[in-house]
């Protein structure tokens, strides 16, 4: 987890030193699945981040009780336990008062419903929880709104679009 966060922001170095892009306004991080636990890790570390996207993402809801169908887990759920730091509630709560959006299918069977809203409680304010109908794979339309909200967030006030 730890050398996932240090990708992130070294992804970010790399992308500050392309002449090409304009990262003025900072870099924000979008996360799928997994990658929506990484994103608000990386983000509270990292003040160049101003917005988050994540996408299919939650809390785990720890549960250290030994489970025979599933090895391994306690070991896993007693760290993240141990180590708040490492769980993406705890970070959220560390990202505001930058924005952040969350998109999330009501029939996901990866990330249930109660770990989303946990999650999104965690995180401070501004935020946004968007629900699509569909499991853990977003549609189209979700990638749309994401691009959209994105655009109006980060991109310098002089060509951003109108308000309406």
């Amino acid at each position: 987890m730890v050398r996932a966060v240090i990708d992130i922001r070294q992804t970010i170095d790399v992308l500050e030193r392309r002449r090409e892009l304009d990262t003025s306004p900072g870099v924000p991080i979008a996360g799928y699945s997994m990658g929506a636990w990484f994103a608000p890790l990386a983000g509270a570390a990292d003040r160049r981040v101003p917005a988050l996207l994540l996408m299919g993402g939650g809390s785990l809801a720890v549960d250290a009780r030994p489970d025979e169908d599933r090895p391994g887990a306690p070991v896993i759920e007693n760290l993240l336990e141990r180590y708040t730091a490492l769980q993406p509630g705890a970070a959220l709560a560390r990202f505001a008062p930058r924005p952040v959006l969350m998109q999330n299918g009501r029939r996901d069977r990866l990330v249930p419903a109660d770990g989303v809203r946990a999650l999104f409680e965690a995180a401070g304010h501004p935020k946004e929880l968007r629900w699509y109908d569909c499991g853990h794979i977003l549609p189209p339309e979700a990638f749309r709104e994401a691009a959209s909200w994105l655009t109006v967030r980060i991109a310098p006030a002089a060509t951003r679009p109108a308000a309406r």
